[in-house]
């Protein structure tokens, strides 16, 4: 299953085969306050769950890298999701419906035996067709970008550098002098203000904001046409 038509770097995906699409079920969400779940079409992508989520004040834990990944594929294949405290998108399954190979409709939650093996699936076992999700209050993340991080700084401590947000990327072509970016989300209100250098690097200025090497204005034009849900 791909986490979304298009998105495979690779012809991993490809079959001669039937390739199902889960794409075409209803979102349908339903939150359980009590539990702080909500359950919702696997097909749904994350861009429009997590904007649903966010309008009744709550939110996933972690989300990917972009906002068309469906829900059921991104999860099957044990991708998306940084922090170093938090674990990948699947982590926050907590329930399973799927038709399995004979055709009948299954409900698997967490804590079942044999229920740990499903999340990450490959689309082995069966089709999902819905997931339920763990959540937690909506919350909102600053992202500061730092430029010229000395390898030094990265290499002696990299657990710490990697830990110093709610997520943190790191950006390089491998043969520069220092790493290209660093690009450090924290919470609103779970972290100081960013500082003019950190760890020997500098804050980036507002009109550098996109990869290096590339045009910032092509970077904003692209962040107009993506939408609020980008």
């Amino acid at each position: 299953m791909r986490s979304a038509p298009g998105t495979a770097f690779n012809d991993l995906a490809d079959t001669p085969g039937t390739l199902i699409t889960v794409t075409g079920i209803p979102a349908d969400p339903v939150i359980d306050e009590h539990a702080r779940t909500v359950t919702v079409g696997a097909g749904v992508r994350y861009g429009v769950l997590a904007a649903w989520l966010h309008e009744r004040g709550w939110a996933l834990h972690n989300m990917g890298s972009l906002p068309h990944i469906s829900v059921g594929g991104a999860i099957a294949t044990g991708t998306h999701g940084s922090g170093v405290t938090h674990g990948c998108l699947s982590d926050a399954v907590a329930g399973l419906t799927y038709v399995g190979s004979r055709g009948a409709l299954r409900t698997m939650e967490r804590g079942q035996d044999g229920f740990d093996a499903l999340p990450v699936g490959l689309g082995a076992y069966g089709v999902v067709v819905r997931v339920t999700l763990d959540i937690q209050p909506t919350y909102a993340v600053r992202q500061d970008v730092y430029r010229g991080l000395p390898w030094k700084a990265l290499l002696d401590d990299l657990p710490g550098v990697m830990g110093a947000g709610y997520s943190v990327s790191a950006f390089t072509t491998w043969d520069e002098d220092t790493v290209q970016q660093v690009w450090r989300k924290t919470r609103i209100g779970a972290g100081d203000a960013p500082g003019p250098q950190w760890l020997g690097s500098r804050l980036e200025h507002p009109e550098e904001s996109g990869l290096v090497g590339a045009d910032p204005a092509q970077a904003h034009r692209a962040r107009r046409s993506r939408g609020p849900l980008a």
